[in-house]
């Protein structure tokens, strides 16, 4: 097959496509993804992080212990650096983290 032919094979699909595209031809049959934010985990996630750690926190405020707040501290982790995880730890044990704060009895 020559290129010359090869091309205009080509050229000749690409313009029934075009027209079947314009007929509707393919409705119901092509479908794209539809966007999802949850996809594109590139973004900035510092504040989910930020959230996550202050719902863990949250959870041990409202009178949870370690055990049944393992769930909000997981979620967390899977999202926080463990440098941010230890460095607010690390706060909380010192008493100057900026987050929720919970009270010693």
């Amino acid at each position: 097959m020559s290129k010359s032919f090869s091309k205009s094979i080509h050229r000749t699909v690409v313009k029934l496509v075009i027209v079947l595209v314009r007929m509707d031809a393919f409705k119901g049959f092509l479908k794209t993804t539809p966007w999802d934010h949850k996809n594109y985990p590139a973004t900035n996630q510092s504040h989910y992080c930020w959230q996550r750690y202050n719902e863990f926190v949250l959870c041990l405020k409202r009178g949870g212990d370690d055990d049944s707040c393992k769930p909000a501290r997981q979620l967390a982790h899977s999202i926080c650096p463990d440098i941010n995880i230890e460095e607010w730890d690390e706060q909380r044990a010192n008493g100057n983290f900026l987050g929720v704060q919970v009270k010693k009895d």
